[in-house]
């Protein structure tokens, strides 16, 4: 991660209350468990253990405009992990039967087996 970003004027400008301070190790914690977590800022804030939720979210909105670097890295892994989900997802999901593009009229009656796929009509 950078260790020195660059700050827009304007929030250099901001001052923050004391207890909105995160310390290098509270920052560590955040990004490995925003990696880990996604945006579960209650998980978060329960893994860095001085902070709430309400800090959590706060600070990921200014650490993603002053960190966009590392930001756009976490959205990448968050896609592939998303794109590995949906695939494996989809692995599970059974084939379709064959559609079969009969027209059948209202008055009619048609028999018929369907079995593994197949269809037999009687």
């Amino acid at each position: 991660m950078n260790p020195q970003p660059q700050v827009p004027l304007t929030l250099k400008e901001y001052k923050y209350p004391e207890k909105a301070k995160w310390t290098r190790v509270e920052i560590n914690t955040f990004q490995e468990s925003l990696l880990k977590n996604g945006k579960d800022f209650g998980q978060i804030g329960n893994e860095i253990k001085t902070k709430k939720r309400e800090d959590c979210v706060n600070f990921y909105h200014l650490w993603k405009k002053i960190c966009s670097t590392e930001y756009e890295k976490v959205r990448t892994v968050w896609k592939k992990r998303d794109a590995s989900f949906t695939m494996d997802l989809l692995k599970t999901v059974p084939p379709q039967a064959p559609c079969l593009n009969l027209r059948i009229l209202p008055q009619q009656h048609l028999d018929f087996e369907l079995s593994k796929n197949k269809v037999k009509f009687l």
